[in-house]
């Protein structure tokens, strides 16, 4: 299904973070400590983005972490977006 991929680059005051393989329970090991990690990346970030579009599947929990993330960033007074989801 492809490797767990969460990348981010700082854009002047924008945080960038694109997504890709499969965001499924069976990928918990591997996904957890990714968002961990980019939940406190970058504070200087005024904003913050995932791009999903190289999601390859996404379950319940995928969708769990991504909801935890972005209210992660909103705590931290940054502005958080989804962007690239499927409509599926």
């Amino acid at each position: 299904m492809g490797e767990i991929l969460l990348t981010s680059r700082l854009e002047g005051d924008r945080l960038e973070v694109a997504a890709g393989g499969a965001w499924i329970a069976a990928n918990a090991s591997e996904l957890e400590p990714l968002v961990d990690r980019i939940a406190g990346e970058a504070p200087q970030a005024r904003s913050a983005s995932i791009d999903m579009a190289g999601v390859s599947a996404i379950d319940t929990f995928g969708a769990w972490l991504l909801e935890r993330l972005t209210r992660e960033w909103k705590a931290q007074g940054r502005e958080a977006a989804i962007v690239g989801l499927p409509e599926h």
